[in-house]
């Protein structure tokens, strides 16, 4: 009892003495807190093309209850500068109030030089109803960092400090600072809170060479030990790599003259990027850069329509110095439509790339009952049809309960051959009785491995079916 007790304490002992290095641990992993004063900006040469932008698309925007990340890349960082004021509606209370920013409000001079990705983390605000919420959680009204306060009084949380993350490695920022945010009173704006603002070099939007999404988190801190963590979705991270790749263009010099591509698609695509191509064909830098641009922000566009517009952005980075980007955006095409066969018009590099992707890619064709064939071995049918997982899947299951049945049957055997030698009447019948239920399991598990087999030859007739259409999906 007494052993028991004294390691009780000391386990007791320990967990006291690690509770505290833990939270030291969480606090010493913590980026330090951003100056309080923004650093002036460096003159830069304005964006080349910076017209061909057009309207930026909408900011990154997330919450997690506690604190809000916006994440604006360099044009749409700019337009976000520009806006003055946002009205609510008129059937909201605080309208008035909210028509206009605080008089000393100014806007971002370093983000006014579209040369950076801004990441900006503030307390998220709670609103007393359906306005505030809206104002509270519009992106003009995070990154001005003007917001209508709870009437209850309650207070968002101070985040301390940020750090980013892109496929798990940090990324250092090129500055940050923070600034107090302002809320609405009845006697006008006042400052309360923090808001941090960082500033990061455009080319960690640089699209991976091997076409897969970034993965993109924010870790912040505040007086907590642990940070909260923020993570971008997939397809939003592609759409931030698609403004980089259209910002890219925008900062290209100018040549002259213009390059052109005629592309055209049997696939229908939308008014918008019928468009585009229409203007790649008198000027494919202009063509691309609107065609990043609107492929980031069109989310709920037929998958045809993003594919050709990002396609025409490819083409248009191959045309220009950027050749490698080029052919990684090419390789986020790939990734998500392996069997890309380009449309007509396509330059000879997006051909040879796209022929050599659909080479690795299994994309000839497999007829349903050919892929059933193929599978009297394990796996071999869904090979056929690119299914890797599937394949492995099926022959994995097949293989192991095939084993199995053949084990107990090799037990069952030796059972039976031991039951022929023993002379005890007794022994033998204990031994007999063993051998048929080794028998009986051989038996039940040969049907398990039959009934595996079949199913894998069915998956592999259906994956023909469907890798029949994507095929014909892949081509353009």
């Amino acid at each position: 009892m007494l052993r028991i007790r004294a390691r009780t304490l000391a386990s007791g002992s320990s967990l006291l003495l690690l509770a505290p290095l833990a939270t030291l641990d969480a606090q010493q992993g913590r980026p330090p807190q951003p100056d309080s004063i923004a650093p002036r900006a460096a003159a830069v040469q304005p964006l080349a093309n910076a017209r061909s932008l057009g309207r930026a698309p909408s900011p990154y925007l997330s919450s997690d209850g506690r604190f809000v990340v916006l994440i604006a890349p360099a044009p749409t960082a700019s337009a976000l500068d520009t806006l003055k004021a946002r009205s609510l509606g008129a059937d909201c209370a605080a309208r008035s109030a909210a028509a206009e920013l605080p008089a000393e409000d100014v806007p971002d001079p370093v983000s006014r030089s579209g040369r950076y990705l801004v990441v900006v983390v503030s307390g998220a605000q709670k609103g007393t109803d359906e306005c505030e919420i809206a104002w509270n959680l519009s992106p003009f009204s995070i990154w001005h960092a003007a917001w209508m306060p709870p009437a209850d009084g309650a207070t968002a949380r101070k985040p301390l400090s940020a750090r980013l993350t892109i496929d798990g490695a940090p990324v250092e920022p090129a500055f940050a600072y923070a600034r107090p945010p302002y809320l609405r009173t009845a006697n006008g704006w006042r400052r309360d809170g923090s808001q941090l603002r960082y500033y990061y070099d455009m080319s960690v939007l640089r699209p991976r060479s091997d076409g897969r999404a970034h993965e993109i988190s924010l870790q912040i801190w505040d007086r907590e030990p642990a940070p909260a963590i923020v993570d971008v979705d997939p397809v939003a991270a592609g759409m931030l790599t698609l403004q980089y790749a259209g910002w890219t263009l925008a900062s290209s010099p100018s040549t002259e003259p213009a390059p052109r591509l005629s592309l055209s698609t049997s696939r229908p695509v939308t008014v918008d990027v019928a468009r585009i191509a229409d203007t790649a064909r008198t000027d494919l830098i202009t063509g691309g850069i609107r065609a990043a641009m609107w492929a980031s922000s069109a989310p709920n566009a037929s998958s045809n329509s993003i594919t050709f517009a990002r396609l025409v952005a490819a083409e248009a980075l191959l045309a220009t110095r950027e050749q490698e980007l080029g052919k990684a955006m090419v390789a986020t095409i790939q990734h998500d439509r392996p069997c890309l066969v380009p449309p007509a018009g396509s330059s000879p590099t997006v051909v040879q790339l796209a022929a050599g992707a659909r080479a690795s890619a299994r994309c000839a064709p497999v007829t349903p009952g050919h892929a059933a064939l193929l599978s009297i071995v394990p796996g071999l049918g869904n090979l056929a049809v690119n299914d890797r997982a599937t394949a492995a899947v099926g022959a994995t299951a097949v293989v192991v309960t095939l084993a199995s049945a053949l084990m107990f049957d090799s037990q069952a055997r030796s059972k039976y051959a031991e039951y022929t030698r023993s002379k005890d009447r007794l022994e033998s019948q204990v031994i007999y009785n063993r051998a048929s239920d080794l028998r009986g399991q051989r038996n039940v598990t040969f049907g398990i491995a039959a009934g595996f087999w079949i199913v894998d030859a069915i998956s592999a007739a259906y994956g023909a079916h469907v890798h029949g259409e994507r095929i014909a999906r892949d081509a353009f």
